[in-house]
């Protein structure tokens, strides 16, 4: 039997009261552990030097969802009434390996934030507030009982000879969405192409690295749509490439 390959996870933190927690980030663990690998969280509290040790272990990486990059790591002035930022030593961590990541081949997936950090990473930048263009990818209400916003769901048009397409096998897939920043098409990194944008407002909802078997950015929730069939998609083809890559 194959070994399960190992997963690399980012961690954000939390607050409550005076403590720090740094949260387990259990979607995208679960989604590891469901479609074939053994997730690894990497916690916020290490120090970048210490992150970066990491990836001598792991098969493939997933920069998970969160809060803002500081805008002055892609040289822009903050919206800071809009927006919450990552602490920097843990936003500095996170780039970090990002760019360590584009050293090797290993295969990746960034979701929402990871998806931000992967095109700022490597030179980009990103539309600081989208509610300044079109109100449709967050909420702007919490649901009382979760506390959390729900996500909307929206259609987005896929790139032809795209990873995304050849795991779809359309161009065209419902996705859900919770975010008010994206990757800038003004300033897409080097190596990266757009290969999705929601149908409804042209935003750039998925980047692919162009030398990489598996290297995809995703402004969408793949590790908890209601979809299952979607979520199996993309994480078992990820999941195959780490696998791939182990051995």
């Amino acid at each position: 039997m194959k070994k399960r390959p190992l997963i690399g996870v980012t961690g954000i933190y939390a607050r409550q009261g005076v403590t720090t927690l740094y949260p387990h980030p259990q979607d995208y663990c679960q989604a590891v552990h469901d479609f074939g690998g053994i997730p690894v969280t990497i916690p916020a509290f290490l120090t970048k030097e210490e992150s970066l040790r990491y990836l001598e272990y792991v098969d493939a990486m997933i920069f998970i969802g969160g809060p803002d990059i500081p805008s002055q790591m892609y040289n822009e002035e903050p919206l800071t009434e809009h927006c919450t930022f990552l602490p920097e030593e843990i936003a500095e961590a996170h780039l970090a390996l990002v760019k360590q990541v584009f050293q090797s081949d290993m295969p990746f997936i960034g979701v929402c934030l990871g998806c931000q950090e992967l095109n700022v990473g490597s030179g980009g930048k990103l539309i600081q507030h989208l509610y300044d263009l079109t109100p449709r990818h967050r909420n702007t209400y919490v649901d009382t009982d979760t506390n959390k916003r729900p996500d909307t769901y929206h259609f987005v048009e896929v790139a032809e000879n795209s990873l995304l397409e050849e795991l779809f096998g359309s161009r065209r897939i419902r996705v859900n969405s919770c975010h008010h920043q994206a990757v800038d098409p003004e300033y897409v990194a080097p190596k990266f192409r757009i290969t999705a944008r929601s149908t409804e407002d042209n935003v750039v909802e998925a980047i692919e690295y162009s030398d990489r078997q598996f290297g995809l950015g995703v402004q969408w929730h793949p590790e908890r749509i209601d979809d299952w069939d979607h979520r199996k998609r993309i994480f078992e083809g990820f999941i195959a490439a780490a696998q791939k890559f182990h051995s």
